[in-house]
């Protein structure tokens, strides 16, 4: 099972590609265990397990991101403001957040990704602020911050976890504040270092300044829109050259991992009906979920 953001709503696609729908809309959807997290854009973090609603988080302000520590079932949530809370899986009801409550962190600037990882038994949880920052937690005890990076100008978009890398990406401007992107792997292990190693696999400006959305499907591949209804995707070469890979007309709306069936599953907003490739597509309204084996990846 896992969660797809669409344009109004969240689609929870099941083993055998049977869907149901969750009627809200959500900033970002984590599948952990048997639950559906949803950061929603009315101020909220809910609970689904077996598509029922189980809990709401309700914040002060809006919801950045969320992510889950898996090594105690604990969803951390950080808020527009930058204050950084958290909440038990399991538990029910609802729990708000009122002003004399004091967060677990503050003044964390804007957050602009949050991804737990696992390292050598080590628990991490990295965070991308909006300062430019990286700064890495101690997921065993959130008040222990490790190392804080500022590495690159530039925004830290997205980072995931693909093998023995962790891969970023981030979002820069030129002297003309055009933005493009660019894409960095470092090893896991040298993430807890003191000066970590972070190797540029792609940069390629006069490219991706065209770009209205990026996002990163793994360590090879990366989805580029173009335009309101043109996506490709590009394979990322030994030498850090782009291939296309796949074209796809429509608007891309979220990209997760599927760990049952090891695919990379797209969801795109696109009213236009494509024939091609149906055994990897399922249409879900107006919107289709494009699946990429992680075999060709």
């Amino acid at each position: 099972m896992f969660g797809l953001r669409l344009s109004d709503n969240i689609a929870v696609v099941q083993q055998d590609q049977q869907h149901e729908i969750i009627d809200i809309k959500g900033r970002e959807v984590i599948a952990y265990k048997d639950f559906i997290i949803v950061a929603c854009l009315d101020k909220t973090v809910k609970v689904y397990k077996n598509l029922q609603l189980t809990f709401t988080l309700k914040l002060l302000k809006k919801v950045k991101r969320i992510t889950v520590n898996e090594s105690n079932d604990t969803v951390y949530v950080c808020d527009k403001h930058g204050d950084m809370w958290s909440f038990q899986l399991g538990q029910e009801g609802t729990q708000s957040i009122t002003k004399e409550m004091t967060p677990i962190q503050t003044n964390l600037a804007i957050p602009k990704c949050f991804k737990y990882l696992e390292i050598n038994n080590q628990k991490v949880m990295i965070l991308g602020d909006s300062y430019c920052k990286i700064k890495v937690y101690n997921a065993s005890n959130i008040d222990e911050l490790l190392w804080v990076w500022v590495p690159f100008e530039g925004f830290l978009k997205q980072i995931i976890q693909d093998g023995e890398y962790v891969v970023m990406l981030f979002k820069r401007f030129d002297e003309h504040e055009n933005q493009y992107y660019e894409v960095y792997q470092i090893k896991q292990k040298e993430l807890l270092n003191q000066q970590p190693y972070f190797q540029k696999i792609f940069d390629d400006q006069d490219l991706s300044k065209y770009v209205i959305k990026a996002h990163l499907i793994s360590r090879q591949f990366l989805a580029f829109q173009f335009n309101f209804n043109k996506i490709k995707i590009y394979k990322i070469d030994e030498n850090k050259q782009l291939l296309l890979f796949k074209e796809i007309s429509g608007f891309l709306i979220d990209v997760q991992f599927s760990k049952h069936s090891k695919k990379h599953c797209l969801s795109i907003k696109s009213i236009q009906e494509n024939q091609e490739d149906q055994e990897n597509k399922i249409d879900i309204r107006d919107h289709q979920i494009h699946f990429i084996n992680q075999e060709v990846i």
